[in-house]
């Protein structure tokens, strides 16, 4: 199995909806997670997340370094702007993996290896799962090479774009509107996704990007379901369908939202999330389970019985040897 190794970077107090993000990592054993922050680590981390305790504007200071670009430390949405250049900038955190990507915590993960498949990260370069033509913020992959790891440099005037003061959206389409046909705004610096679709133009990388995930959006139902069997996580949206991940975009900051203040290791086997917040799903008990048991019993005699006996036509009854017209 090619390794798969995701960064996520977090500067001041961590926030509610991680341990939901922390509980689904773990039920992905079979990928590695490396959260970069400036604050302790909570108890009972995952064993498949290593957490690295980083003052921001040290950590910001190193890869502006990397770079040759210097920084600014005054926002931390600024990261987003980077998350492109990890493959540079915390290239001692990837090591050796055969991909790697970067992921934000506001996520609800299902089981990613259903979507990087070996087969899957095995053709494709770079990977996506939002399915709108762009590279994608939340979760992109990137194949542990030298000339992918440096793809952002193919875009025009990224030195600049990673000075400004404040977040650009360098990791997507810095606020151009790609996916909705719209033209380019003017004035736009080019991002990630500029550089990606040349590249793939080109033939020098293959590009994945399916759509596998599912956000929130204001005043919109949502019912998603996750759930751990044998230490593996699933997400499902209500037709059944099989998620890579839930993303909290518009839930988070959403008052009517409830996010649980669960510790991780009080987050249940099974939740939902809803327009209204996140929800154990509760498992029943042996003693309401034994009650329903000898409920259906009588059920399934009756069932079995109306098997055996046969049914009337409609505007016939059975009698004799013949029907007869009621």
């Amino acid at each position: 199995m090619r390794s798969l190794r995701l960064l996520t970077t977090w500067s001041g107090p961590l926030p509610a909806y991680l341990p939901l993000f922390l509980k689904t990592a773990a039920g992905n054993p079979t990928v590695d997670f490396v959260f970069v922050a400036d604050a302790p680590a909570p108890p009972e981390l995952p064993a498949n997340v290593t957490w690295v305790e980083r003052a921001f504007p040290d950590l910001l200071a190193e890869m502006g370094a990397a770079l040759g670009v210097r920084l600014p430390a005054g926002d931390p949405y600024k990261m987003c702007d980077l998350k492109p250049t990890f493959g540079v900038t915390l290239a001692h955190l990837i090591g050796d993996a055969d991909f790697w990507g970067h992921i934000d915590c506001d996520l609800v993960l299902g089981d990613l290896r259903a979507s990087f498949t070996d087969a899957v990260l095995g053709a494709h370069d770079l990977l996506t799962l939002r399915g709108r033509g762009i590279m994608h913020g939340p979760l992109t992959v990137y194949r542990n090479t030298d000339p992918v790891n440096r793809l952002f440099e193919q875009a025009a005037g990224w030195r600049e774009t990673l000075s400004l003061p404040r977040c650009a959206g360098f990791d997507e389409t810095c606020g151009w509107r790609r996916w909705k046909g719209e033209p380019r705004p003017e004035g736009t610096p080019e991002s990630m996704t500029d550089a990606a679709m040349r590249a793939v133009a080109a033939g020098a990388v293959c590009w994945y990007d399916p759509d596998h995930v599912k956000e929130s959006a204001p005043y919109r139902s949502m019912d998603v379901r996750w759930e751990q069997r044998d230490g593996l996580g699933r997400l499902t949206d209500e037709h059944a369908r099989s998620l890579a991940f839930y993303h909290l975009l518009f839930a988070k900051d959403d008052r009517r939202f409830r996010i649980p203040t669960w510790p991780l290791g009080a987050v249940p086997e099974a939740f939902t999330l809803t327009r209204w917040g996140v929800r154990p799903v509760r498992q029943p008990s042996a003693v309401r389970s034994a009650v329903s048991g000898i409920w259906a019993a009588p059920q399934r005699v009756r069932a079995q019985l109306a098997r055996l006996v046969p049914k009337a036509r409609p505007g016939f009854a059975l009698g004799g040897d013949e029907d007869r017209v009621i």
